[in-house]
């Protein structure tokens, strides 16, 4: 009985962080999933400044 005891607390911070984190981010995400790509976002991801430079020199 006492190991239960134990992770009652741990269960119940776990589940606290996983809605909270849920609850704050849901927002956010689901904003940044209905916005476009433009094309221009996607060839920056691709080939980014950093590596351009370090293939000049």
């Amino acid at each position: 009985m006492s190991s239960l005891g134990r992770y009652v607390p741990i269960s119940l911070a776990i589940a606290f962080g996983v809605f909270n984190g849920y609850y704050a981010f849901s927002g956010p995400l689901k904003a940044q999933q209905e916005k476009p790509i433009s094309p221009d976002a996607k060839q920056q991801t691709k080939s980014s400044p950093e590596s351009a430079s370090t293939k000049e020199a």
